[in-house]
Parts: C-alpha cells; structure tokens; sequence
C-alpha cells in the first residue's frame, strides 16, 4: 500500500474518530489468512493507518514480514518515534511476524 495524500487530500474529508474506532469491531470474524508480506510506504503516522497496520498485524496468523517506510516529508523525529513506540505495542497473530520501520533518516 502506498499513501499518498497528496492526492487523497483533494479528494477525501477526514475520517472521524467515531468512524475510526469501529473498524477493528467490524473486522472481528476476519482472518487474513493467506497474508504473508505486508509493505506500507509513505506512513505519516495518522490514527487510520495505524489502525490498518494493527488490524493487519492482529488478523494475519501467517505473516512473515511487515514493511512500514514513513512518509520522509512529513515526519519529525517526535513523529517517527510516535510511530515506532505505537507500532511496537500492537498483538500479532503470527509469532514469526518481523516488522521492519523504515522512518525515512
């Protein structure tokens, strides 16, 4: 997945947080089962990509490798380790899942 919100800025409202909140619910009986490799470039750090990331993490039993790059224009150091802190906290399914950032430095 690649986020660009360069051009998602013209096109979409934000998301509110009520919106946000319910997506792991909504997810509850879902697996993504065939899910080995993940790769996300241009993370900003924003609560639905994290969101995003943690359901992928929580739901893919047989995931191996987990790419996150952030965003090199838009992230502060504050931000990068943000991001890192949060992305370290997050269950995962799958025991071999290795989760590699990438902060752009």
């Amino acid at each position: 997945m690649k986020i660009d919100y360069v051009a998602l800025n013209e096109l979409l409202f934000p998301v509110p947080d009520d919106v946000v909140n319910e997506i792991p619910s909504s997810f509850s009986d879902v697996t993504f089962s065939h899910l080995r490799s993940v790769k996300f470039e241009g993370i900003t750090g924003k609560k639905p990509e994290m969101e995003i990331v943690k359901l992928l993490l929580a739901k893919s039993p047989m995931l191996v490798r987990m790419l996150i790059q952030l965003n090199k224009e838009n992230g502060s150091a504050e931000t990068r380790l943000k991001v890192l802190t949060e992305i370290t906290k997050f269950p995962r399914a799958s025991p071999k899942a290795e989760v590699v950032y990438n902060s752009g430095v």
